[in-house]
């Protein structure tokens, strides 16, 4: 069973190729992560600080959500990408 944190990655890898820097998916919000994850919004921030320490995430401002607001979006870093591919490949077997 993959854990919160990992399920995390999974999501934001899917969003991997989506946006530009200026717009940006809902699903990379806090909000539309925890959505996608299944937990509140409260326990995606401690998960989402939790991957910013060790790389695996960080966040940029974007236009994202329904109103087009500037909201903290996060990406995967190199490091998060390698561990969500790393997490893929261990499902697969």
């Amino acid at each position: 069973m993959a854990t919160r944190g990992e399920q995390t990655l999974m999501e934001l890898r899917k969003l991997w190729m989506e946006g530009n820097g200026f717009e940006m998916p809902f699903g990379s919000t806090q909000d539309g992560i925890a959505e996608n994850v299944g937990i509140t919004r409260g326990h995606m921030s401690l998960v989402l600080k939790d991957l910013e320490e060790k790389g695996y995430v960080k966040y940029i401002m974007a236009h994202a959500g329904r109103g087009k607001a500037r909201r903290r979006c996060y990406i995967l870093t190199p490091k998060g990408y390698m561990r969500s591919s790393e997490i893929m490949n261990s499902e697969v077997m």
